[in-house]
């Protein structure tokens, strides 16, 4: 379906997520990317997105540059969860990107952007439960009513 998976968190919780920036040797030095790419413990890659005036207009706020960091998914790894989510019997609570995604979650403030190109937030959820999350990525994913959602900390 051609979804991204953009992620935004405060800074503060970088760590707290398992997200190590990637370097790249060269002449037995290690150097960063620009713009800067971070590896889970998982081996999820996110590339880091420097401009939030584009989440600023999604999100209808003004988000503070110093205080939060986005990131956006790189790889196969949603396509993955995708065809799982579409397989009849297929369970999601055992793949790498739901069990990070359970974990950002759990933070006090984050941003969960799933939007197709040239779409905007159609829904917006506000959650804390795991079993939310599940239902809420389904019936996202699903090719038949695919849906462009915003996912954020809720009470």
């Amino acid at each position: 379906m051609d979804f991204t998976l953009d992620i935004i968190i405060t800074r503060d919780k970088v760590k707290k997520l398992s997200l190590n920036e990637k370097l790249v040797e060269w002449g037995g030095e290690k150097f960063p990317l620009d713009p800067p790419e971070y590896i889970s413990d998982s081996n999820l890659v996110f590339k880091q997105f420097n401009d939030l005036s584009y989440y600023n207009k999604l999100l209808e706020e003004e988000l503070d540059k110093d205080k939060y960091v986005a990131f956006v998914l790189r790889g196969e790894t949603l396509l993955d969860l995708e065809f799982l989510i579409n397989r009849e019997g297929e369970k999601i609570s055992n793949n790498k990107l739901f069990e990070f995604l359970e974990k950002v979650i759990k933070l006090d403030e984050f941003f969960i952007f799933l939007i197709r190109e040239d779409e905007v937030v159609k829904k917006t959820y506000e959650i804390s439960e795991k079993e939310k999350l599940a239902n809420i990525l389904c019936n996202s994913l699903n090719w038949s009513t695919p849906e462009d959602i915003l996912i954020k900390n809720g009470e």
